[in-house]
C-alpha cells in the first residue's frame, strides 16, 4: 500500500491529441482530513508532472489541460474565522504554477465543528464560479470536477454561497432536492464528476444521476482515512485520461 500513491514508474495510458478538459479538484480541508492530505497532495503533484509524458505542449494559452483548485470546509461552522470555501483559485497549467497551487493547500487549524461537511455546496461553487472553457463547439474541452472527502454531506444547503439566478431552484432544506438540484445543474453545463468519499447513500444517488458521474466508495467513515491514503492514483489518471478522450 502507498501513502497517496507512487507516481515514479507510471506507465501512461494512450490518449488521443484532441483531449482537452478543464479539471477542477475539490478538496476538503477540515482537520480530520489531517491523516492523508500530504498523501493526496504528492499525489495531484505526481499526476501533474505524467501529464507530460502525454507529448503535448502544456505552454501557451490554448493547453489541452487546465486544473483548478476548489478547497472548503464546513460553512456552518459561526466561529471559525478561517476561509470556509475557496472558489478564487485560478486554472493553471504549468507544472510550476500546479506545485505553487498545491503547496498552498493547508488544513484549517479550528478544530470544531464535526462532520458532515458543506461537500454539496463545494461542488455547486465549483460548477458555477470556475471560469471553464466552452464545452460545446469546435474548441470544446471536457470538464471534470474531482471530489475529495472523508465525510458524508450536509442534508442541508447553506444558500449564501447561491448565484441570485439560483436561489428558487430548489428546497435547501430537502436532500433529495438539493442532489435533483446538482445532477441536473451538472447537465446544463456539461460537468463530469468524480467523487472519493466514504460510502453513503446520497454520494451514490448523485453520481448515479449525474451528466457523467463516478462515485468511488472510499471505505466506511472508520476507516476513511486509510481508504484515501490508498486510493489507486494510477487508475484516477487513466480514467481522466480517457475521460477527456472521448
Amino acid at each position: 500500500m502507498n501513502n497517496g500513491g507512487d507516481f515514479a514508474n507510471l506507465q501512461m495510458p494512450e490518449i488521443k491529441a484532441k483531449g482537452r478538459g478543464d479539471i477542477v479538484f475539490v478538496v476538503d480541508i477540515t482537520s480530520s482530513m489531517t491523516p492523508c492530505i500530504e498523501g493526496v497532495k504528492e499525489s495531484f503533484k505526481g499526476f501533474f508532472s505524467n501529464l507530460k509524458k502525454l507529448g503535448v505542449s502544456m505552454d501557451g494559452e490554448d493547453v489541452p489541460w487546465r486544473i483548478k483548485f476548489v478547497t472548503f470546509k464546513d460553512l456552518d461552522c459561526a466561529t471559525d474565522t478561517e476561509p470556509k470555501l475557496d472558489t478564487d483559485r485560478p486554472f493553471v497549467s504549468s507544472e510550476e504554477d500546479v506545485n505553487r497551487e498545491i503547496d498552498s493547500i493547508e488544513i484549517l487549524k479550528f478544530q470544531g465543528c464535526d462532520e458532515p461537511e458543506s461537500v454539496w455546496e463545494a461542488i455547486y461553487s465549483a460548477i458555477r464560479k470556475s471560469d471553464w472553457r466552452p464545452a460545446e463547439g469546435k474548441d470544446r474541452v471536457h470538464r471534470v470536477i474531482v471530489v475529495f472527502t472523508d465525510a458524508p454531506p450536509k442534508t442541508e444547503f447553506n444558500t449564501s454561497v447561491l448565484l441570485s439566478e439560483d436561489m428558487d431552484m430548489f428546497d435547501p432544506k430537502n436532500v433529495e432536492d438539493i442532489i435533483t438540484f446538482l445532477y441536473n445543474l451538472l447537465a446544463e453545463e456539461k460537468v463530469k464528476i468524480m467523487l472519493y468519499a466514504p460510502e453513503n447513500e446520497y454520494y451514490r444517488k448523485l453520481c448515479d444521476n449525474a451528466y457523467k458521474g463516478y462515485y468511488y466508495s472510499v471505505g466506511s467513515e472508520k476507516d476513511v482515512y486509510e481508504g484515501l491514503k490508498n486510493v489507486d492514483y494510477k487508475s484516477l489518471f487513466e480514467l481522466l485520461a480517457k475521460t477527456i478522450s472521448e
